[in-house]
């Protein structure tokens, strides 16, 4: 299958990464992006394989069968504006934008296409993303979804929303949730540091402890408030900690920080529409 990605800045390196490093039978991957050298990092991970690039769109999404477009909101419109004449009338175009609705999207293209969008984290390089899809008004459920699939499937766990506007939770919880975990990790280990653990110790044993709750969590099968009280035993130094983390808001900054950054995906929406 012919796949064009355009844009290969984090996220759009991390699909490339992972779609590449898949093993996915027939796939032809073209690569897209103002830096040449983004592309030639690819490329060099994988010498065996033969992957176009080039510096222009239409070079990329002619004939091509998926179509992602991987860049910042605010970049949307000039790239599809560059796509448009040469995207073919069967392609799906799969938009990883932020906020950018699908209508929004199809009617910059000016012609009837289908259209969904997708929102991964980074760490499908490694097959281990969660994906967030959205098929527009103009796909065709079966067909587009196997191909949305197609893609995602091998770079992690994959799964549909019932409705466009729940991409901005999907964003807050799902693009954004690593990153205030690897926050949290930075805090684990320099805290750490400060109760007397070398670095080296501290990075360790922090890693290690978040790695545990995500085992516990996948293949124990109780929620994790039930997975958190078997840890925590009464008068104990867990339940201290805990009450430590309660009485300075922890829970509710998280809350706060996820409530945030969807409200930003929304506003993005709201920007780029009027």
């Amino acid at each position: 299958m012919k796949i064009a990605l355009i844009g290969c800045g984090g996220l759009g390196t991390s699909l490339a990464l992972g779609l590449l490093r898949s093993n996915l039978a027939g796939l032809q991957l073209r690569l897209c992006d103002h830096n040449q050298s983004k592309m030639d990092l690819i490329v060099s991970e994988f010498p065996l394989l033969k992957i176009t690039t080039s510096l222009f769109v239409k070079n990329v999404v002619k004939d091509a069968e998926i179509v992602i477009v991987v860049v910042k909101p605010k970049d949307l419109e000039r790239t599809l504006l560059q796509l448009k004449d040469d995207l073919s009338a069967h392609a799906l175009l799969v938009s990883c934008a932020a906020g950018i609705s699908t209508d929004y999207i199809e009617k910059v293209i000016g012609k009837k296409c289908a259209v969904a969008r997708a929102m991964p984290n980074t760490a499908v390089a490694v097959a281990g993303g969660i994906v967030g899809t959205f098929l527009g008004a103009n796909c065709d459920a079966k067909r587009d979804e196997e191909r949305i699939n197609y893609i995602f499937a091998v770079l992690g766990a994959v799964r549909a929303v019932h409705a466009e506007e729940a991409l901005h939770a999907v964003t807050a919880i799902s693009g954004c949730g690593p990153a205030f975990a690897l926050l949290f990790l930075e805090a684990l280990i320099d805290a750490g540091v400060r109760a007397g653990l070398s670095r080296s110790e501290a990075d360790f044993f922090a890693k290690g402890a978040l790695r545990s709750a995500s085992v516990l969590v996948d293949h124990v099968g109780l929620p994790p408030s039930d997975l958190r009280a078997q840890i925590t035993s009464p008068g104990g130094v867990t339940a201290e900690g805990l009450y430590q983390l309660e009485r300075l808001s922890f829970r509710h900054a998280i809350m706060e920080a996820v409530d945030a950054s969807k409200k930003r995906s929304e506003q993005i929406n709201y920007t780029e529409q009027t």
